[in-house]
């Protein structure tokens, strides 16, 4: 499920841009896809795997092919004597000081490990990732505070003013309101600041590398 966000800056229609915010599962499966410690751990795993098979091989009988063929001539020329042996050889090692053993077991501990740091790993991501699209989702809710005290804070200046004008309010009146409306505004420019920076941590938890339209910010 896609939800857009659109961030807006009042009265500045070019200072428009727009953050299409998926699920955040989706965003947790990118990352697995995408993060590369998880792909060198997997390697990693891959690695102990086939150690331990190799290791776990010594144990098996070890069967070889032997082949052999000869052609020779002596002193009868015109009967020439063809020579051919195929036979099947075995090697089994039954004790070496359990030095296998332990290479198999060594191995194998190292698969369980590169297993258990695998999910390690893939919690500690979903964590991160769950905790960057949190603080996405809190940047937008401050944007849409930051906005309507933005609206409240420009109707107050205008009421100021007309008042003023009309000689029922002061110039100290005037300043207040525009120095509220300044901050309002303030405020707001930060929260976009805020959505943009929490949008490209979002997007670097994932193992991608975040692209922000450059008018963003004008």
């Amino acid at each position: 499920m896609e939800r857009g966000t659109e961030v807006r800056a009042l009265n500045m229609p070019r200072d428009t841009f727009s953050i299409q915010m998926d699920s955040l599962e989706s965003y947790q499966e990118r990352a697995m896809k995408q993060r590369t410690e998880l792909e060198r751990i997997e390697l990693g795993q891959e690695a102990a795997e086939r150690k331990q098979k190799m290791a776990l091989l010594d144990y098996v009988p070890q069967i070889v092919l032997i082949g052999h063929y000869q052609y020779g001539y002596g002193l009868e020329i015109l009967k020439p004597k063809n020579q051919v042996f195929v036979g099947l050889g075995m090697t089994w090692t039954l004790f070496d000081g359990l030095g296998h053993y332990y290479e198999s077991k060594m191995a194998s501990l190292e698969k369980d490990e590169m297993v258990s740091k695998g999910e390690e790993a893939r919690a500690l991501i979903e964590l991160e990732v769950g905790q960057k699209y949190l603080a996405l989702q809190t940047a937008t809710e401050r944007l849409e505070l930051t906005q309507q005290a933005v609206i409240l804070a420009e109707e107050n200046l205008r009421t100021i003013t007309a008042k003023f004008e009309q000689g029922e309010s002061v110039s100290t009146d005037v300043l207040t309101a525009e120095t509220r409306h300044a901050a309002a505004r303030a405020d707001e420019v930060k929260a976009r600041i805020d959505i943009l920076i929490a949008y490209a941590e979002l997007l670097l938890s994932t193992g991608e590398s975040p692209t922000i339209d450059e008018t963003a910010l004008r």
